[in-house]
């Protein structure tokens, strides 16, 4: 499950998914980065660019440590306390090196992208996909997913395979 830091996604997750693999999203995981890398260096400096590069390094090679050792050097300037409570209560879930070994997302782009593209429009039949996608919710939310996957119709290959 990759999401942002929000608590009540965690909740969710853990309540719902609770063998899930949480990922905290890697934009917004840098997001952090940059803030402090700005509020220390400036904005757009080479010194702040350098140090930003240094600390997303560390962390897409899943060294938090790293990072949060560089940010308790700023705690006192602009977003490091912030930054690093972020860090700290997320670390768990900053493990990127790991999940890109393991082939998993680190962002939620592609969803936010999807999401972006499912917005009700009447013309379209937009309706009735996120109410569709509401109502799965609620078998979610009931206990009954599987019975709700069970009333869907078998896919159909659309495609033949050539003999080999």
């Amino acid at each position: 499950m990759v999401a942002d830091g929000a608590h009540w996604i965690w909740e969710l997750v853990a309540q719902h998914v609770p063998d899930a693999t949480q990922i905290v999203d890697w934009y917004h995981a840098s997001q952090y980065v940059w803030a402090v890398a700005h509020a220390v260096y400036g904005e757009g400096t080479p010194l702040a660019k350098r140090w930003a590069k240094r600390r997303l390094d560390d962390l897409w090679g899943g060294d938090v440590g790293k990072v949060l050792k560089a940010f308790a050097a700023h705690r006192q300037r602009g977003q490091g306390q912030e930054a690093l409570t972020y860090y700290t209560n997320h670390q768990h879930r900053m493990r990127y090196g790991e999940y890109r070994a393991r082939g998993l997302q680190i962002g939620s782009g592609t969803i936010e992208s999807g999401c972006k593209r499912i917005t009700p429009r009447a013309s379209k039949g937009g309706h009735d996909l996120v109410l569709s996608g509401r109502a799965g919710g609620t078998w979610v939310k009931s206990g009954r997913w599987q019975e709700a996957l069970a009333l869907r119709p078998p896919r159909q290959r659309t495609y033949q395979r050539r003999a080999a």
